[in-house]
């Protein structure tokens, strides 16, 4: 089929006589009675305040005035970890797997569906019912295992999301790759540094050195504190198989070493006597 196109409003005063002989698209406005005299087609409106008359046997179909055009608009997928637990703000590491985000498009969304790039089950899962009516959505752990095909792991992970909008406008795949982390990092006991111990063996634990430093075997990534006699004295991130505190003398005479704790990735307390 070829159509005549011609958007422009056809506005009369009068009386309007249709004799087309080709498909047409128009919009057309009379203040009379309207006829249509040929078996052409018309695609588009008629608005009149008399009568409207077929002669011809002809197809009308209706068009909304301003000839709208179609949504080829697709949705936009936004997400994120809900709590972001790693040592650093947004560096993708948490012990949370708890997921919230939005879907924008300028039309109803009409469909998410969500998977696990390594999952356990490689399909696509309809989760459209976790999408509220301004577009956000949220994923708990539990669903996350759900989609995922069983527990969580701990390890790289990366989630796929699609929307599809009520035109079926599909949006770019969005990836959130994270790292999840629920087991507490190993400590070890703070050792005196042999630079710092000053007694008759550089393993006697004896020291009259400012600073004192310590090296304490940690987690790589992990953030750890250094406490004397329950006071917080320093804290690092470790970056090493062992990191170096260096403190203030002890008073003299037999005292608590420092005592590491890890945070973020659980706990552990260890002494040592250091005199």
């Amino acid at each position: 089929m070829t159509l005549s196109y011609d958007i422009t409003p056809k506005l009369l005063r009068w009386r309007l006589t249709f004799n087309g002989v080709a498909d047409t698209r128009a919009q057309l406005v009379a203040g009379g009675n309207v006829s249509f005299n040929s078996p052409a087609m018309l695609v588009g409106s008629v608005l009149t305040r008399g009568n409207l008359t077929f002669n011809e046997s002809i197809t009308v179909v209706a068009e909304p005035a301003g000839n709208p055009q179609p949504d080829t608009i697709a949705p936009v997928v936004t997400a994120g970890l809900a709590n972001d637990t790693g040592a650093e703000s947004g560096d993708g590491i948490t012990n949370d797997s708890a997921i919230s985000g939005q879907v924008t498009d300028n039309r109803t969304v009409a469909g998410l569906v969500a998977r696990f790039a390594n999952g356990l089950n490689p399909e696509f899962v309809d989760v459209l019912a976790n999408v509220q009516a301004d577009g956000s959505f949220s994923f708990t752990n539990d669903q996350l295992a759900s989609i995922y095909g069983g527990a969580l792991p701990d390890g790289p992970l990366t989630l796929q999301l699609v929307a599809q909008d009520s035109s079926g406008n599909l949006s770019e795949p969005v990836e959130l790759a994270f790292v999840l982390d629920t087991a507490a990092p190993g400590l070890g006991t703070p050792e005196l540094l042999a630079g710092s111990d000053s007694g008759s063996s550089d393993a006697d634990g004896m020291s009259n050195a400012e600073p004192l430093e310590f090296a304490v075997a940690a987690e790589v990534g992990s953030s750890v504190q250094l406490f004397v006699d329950g006071q917080l004295v320093s804290q690092a991130i470790a970056t090493d198989v062992a990191t170096v505190f260096a403190i203030a003398q002890l008073a003299e005479g037999s005292a608590k070493s420092p005592q590491p704790r890890p945070m973020q990735r659980g706990t552990a307390t260890r002494q040592r006597r250091s005199r």
